[in-house]
C-alpha cells in the first residue's frame, strides 16, 4: 500500500497517546514504517515515529553514532532544528549506542521547570524487543495495580531514569521501539522497578 502521510502518521500519533496514557501497553506501527519507500541509513519504523513527532517547532538530535546523513535527511522530512541533547525537545537513541552513552545522553536531557514542566524531553530508544512477560514492574497513572513490560536491551537506561523523574512533574518522557515495531510509553509519572535482570 502507498505511504499516506496524513492518515497514516495519524495513527502512530494514536498509538503514541494511547501509550502514554497506558504505560507500558505495547502498540504497533509496523504497518506504517513498512510502507516508506525513501533511502534512509534509520529503522523505517523509527522514521516513521519521528515524521509523526517532529516538525519546524522542536529540536532533536541523534545520540552517539548516528551518522550526520540520517540526522539530515530527518531534518529535511520534519523541518526540525538539529540540536545538543541539552536543548533537544526529542532525542533518538539508536541500536549502535553504547550503554554509557545512553546513560551520558540521559543525564543531559532536560526535566522542564517548576512553571514549566512541558518543557522537557522525550527520549526515543531503539530496543531489541519488547513484551509483556516479566521483566519491569509498573505502577502509576493509567495502570491498574501493576503492569509488566519486558524490555530486551543491554542498555543500562533505568537508574538514570529513575533519577531525572524523581521530582515529578518535573522528568523526561521515554518511547521504547523494537525491530518488529512494536512501541511501549514509559511517562514520567510511571514508577519502575526492576523484576529482573534484562
Amino acid at each position: 500500500m502507498k505511504f499516506d502521510a496524513v492518515h497514516d502518521l495519524q495513527d502512530i500519533y494514536r498509538k503514541i497517546l494511547t501509550g502514554m496514557s497506558r504505560p507500558g501497553q505495547i502498540e504497533n506501527i509496523a504497518a506504517v514504517g513498512q510502507k516508506l519507500r525513501m533511502e534512509i541509513t534509520v529503522d523505517k519504523n523509527l522514521t516513521a515515529l519521528l515524521m509523526t513527532l517532529l516538525d519546524g517547532e522542536v529540536r532533536f538530535c541523534f545520540a552517539a553514532h548516528a551518522d550526520k546523513q540520517a540526522a539530515d535527511k530527518i531534518n529535511q522530512l520534519t523541518y526540525a532544528v538539529q540540536a545538543q541533547a541539552a536543548q533537544a525537545d526529542y532525542i533518538v537513541v539508536t541500536r549502535d549506542t553504547k550503554p554509557q552513552e545512553l546513560v551520558e545522553v540521559l543525564e543531559q536531557a532536560r526535566i522542564g521547570t517548576l512553571s514549566d514542566p512541558h518543557d522537557s524531553a522525550t527520549v526515543i530508544i531503539e530496543v531489541q524487543e519488547l513484551d509483556s512477560s516479566r521483566g519491569l514492574i509498573l505502577k502509576g497513572p493509567g495502570i491498574k495495580d501493576f503492569t509488566d513490560l519486558r524490555v530486551r536491551t543491554t542498555h543500562e537506561w533505568l537508574p538514570t531514569r529513575n533519577e531525572k523523574v524523581a521530582e515529578f512533574p518535573l522528568g523526561i518522557d521515554l518511547i521504547l521501539l523494537d525491530v518488529h515495531g512494536n512501541i511501549a510509553c514509559l511517562p514520567r509519572s510511571t514508577r519502575i522497578t526492576r523484576q529482573e535482570a534484562i
